[in-house]
């Protein structure tokens, strides 16, 4: 299952064919449910001051006429390791083949900032270039 609801078909989201092809289920697209829906819900069922901001997909790291491979997966996550303990806003690590786009809220700015060089280390390590910019 994931968290896919209504609001998430009025942009292109190349998962959901993915996610197609492997039976993955959408409970709160199937509801009909948007996130104004999902959030009173989570708000009736728990007392959490802080919800962070849903994600995209992991297949919106490459660009569409890409491979997705395991050794791409595996070194977002490991550029995005550092900053997803302190991270209050959205964050997303993508990737064109020739460099990593670190892509960050303004929240967030100064978790970046103190691992800035960490990142640039872990790109260059791999052979690509990383450039920061926040959304």
């Amino acid at each position: 299952m994931d968290g896919t609801n209504t609001d998430d078909l009025q942009e292109y989201r190349p998962g959901l064919a993915a996610a197609e092809e492997y039976g993955i289920l959408h409970p709160f697209l199937e509801a009909g449910m948007g996130k104004v829906d999902i959030g009173r819900m989570a708000d009736s069922i728990t007392a959490c001051a802080h919800v962070k901001p849903s994600d995209s997909c992991l297949a919106t790291i490459v660009l569409e006429d890409h491979s997705i491979t395991l050794e791409l997966v595996k070194l977002v996550e490991k550029m995005e390791a550092p900053l997803r303990p302190f991270v209050q806003g959205r964050l997303r690590v993508r990737t064109d083949g020739n460099k990593l786009t670190v892509r960050y809220s303004e929240i967030d700015s100064d978790v970046v900032k103190k691992h800035r060089e960490e990142l640039l280390d872990i790109a260059d390590a791999a052979g690509l270039t990383c450039i920061f910019h926040q959304i």
